[in-house]
């Protein structure tokens, strides 16, 4: 086990004695008691638990981790805490290379598309020491039982079931058995012939507002811009999004931002691009130079333009540098021989494109 895990374990372990366990330099981890719960609707009876939530303001060192690890790996005071500050660079730069971060039992780390980072407590740890073992119980109603006649009493039970009699089927029966079968057929029907018109209908009006990626897939027409929604789960889109009127700007990952409301963002994945869009200009001998400022990636060759144009105005040597495998428009804020160089222009880059970033060739 390496010293990220023994380190995480030991996390793990103080979460059971402690309400609040501060790694510095990274946040704290906070407790708090749930009392025992029932959900009526699923009829689930959950025990007394202690959730793990996450602090990114508590960083101050308290010792009480610093010393766990000093105990744990047999070394002086002054060691742990060198240790453990190159575990919260590593953690901190691991988030900063994929976005995510797993602490094992105790949850997950994960950077939103605001630049957030966010905490996910894993359910699989009950920190509460007084409920260990005891897990969700599924109730059901006790209906009372029957009471079943005695031997001695002569009397016939009208609900008595007889083997040697099956029900005879009366003509009307029969005749509600062959309605309920035509009804059947008759719907399954009527759904074939609508998904078959709507279908028609597509086809015959492929320049419809009705550019999203079915229409795309089925008739392979040339729409402004195909995307599919990203799943999140708290986010619902309640009215029709006027496709035509946006501009979708792109990042590496083909991923889109469009803004419902000044406190609401939807996220997108462009999935089809613009075939009959104007050619941009490229400066030549671009790849003689190792080090290029990337600012994003478009699907529209009009907005690629229209930030290239805002880029040169504010004194950048701006230009498109090729294509993402998606066939999205790559657009460059300068091309330098080094890093240095290169890092020095991305400072000023960042007060226009704050998401630009460099490409090494």
């Amino acid at each position: 086990m390496n010293h990220f895990s023994k380190i995480v374990d030991s996390i793990n372990t103080l979460l059971y004695k402690h309400n609040c366990v501060i790694v510095p330099g990274f946040g704290g981890f906070l407790s708090h008691e749930k009392p025992a719960e029932f959900i009526l609707n699923t009829q689930v009876l959950s025990p007394p638990i202690k959730n793990v939530g996450f602090n990114i303001n508590l960083k101050t060192d308290d010792g009480l981790l610093c010393t766990t690890i000093a105990e744990q790996f047999n070394e002086d005071y002054l060691q742990a805490k060198i240790r453990l500050s190159e575990f919260c660079n590593y953690c901190n730069g691991l988030l900063k290379l994929k976005q995510q971060l797993s602490f094992g039992t105790i949850g997950n780390f994960y950077i939103d598309f605001e630049g957030n980072l966010n905490f996910e407590p894993s359910s699989q740890n009950n920190y509460l020491k007084s409920s260990f073992g005891l897990k969700p119980l599924f109730l059901k109603e006790i209906t009372p039982l029957k009471k079943e006649p005695s031997e001695n009493n002569n009397s016939i039970n009208p609900n008595a079931h007889f083997k040697d009699r099956n029900p005879v089927e009366t003509v009307e029966h029969n005749l509600l058995k062959q309605n309920t079968k035509r009804t059947k057929i008759g719907i399954s029907l009527i759904l074939f012939l609508f998904i078959m018109a709507a279908i028609v209908g597509l086809y015959f009006k492929p320049n419809a507002d009705l550019t999203n990626l079915f229409t795309a897939n089925v008739l392979s027409n040339n729409a402004l811009s195909n995307f599919q929604q990203l799943n999140y789960s708290n986010l619902e889109l309640k009215e029709i999004l006027d496709l035509k009127s946006e501009n979708y700007v792109a990042d590496a990952n083909n991923i889109a931002f469009y803004e419902i409301s000044k406190t609401k963002k939807v996220a997108v994945r462009l999935s089809t691009l613009v075939s009959n869009a104007p050619k941009i200009s490229t400066i030549k001998n671009i790849n003689e130079k190792e080090f290029q400022i990337v600012v994003g990636c478009f699907g529209i060759a009009q907005n690629a333009e229209r930030l290239i144009s805002k880029l040169k105005t504010n004194g950048f040597n701006a230009f498109e540098n090729g294509r993402t495998p998606k066939n999205l428009i790559i657009v460059s804020a300068g091309a330098f021989n080094s890093k240095e160089e290169a890092m020095l222009t991305l400072n000023q880059v960042k007060t226009i494109c704050p998401n630009a970033w460099i490409k090494n060739k």
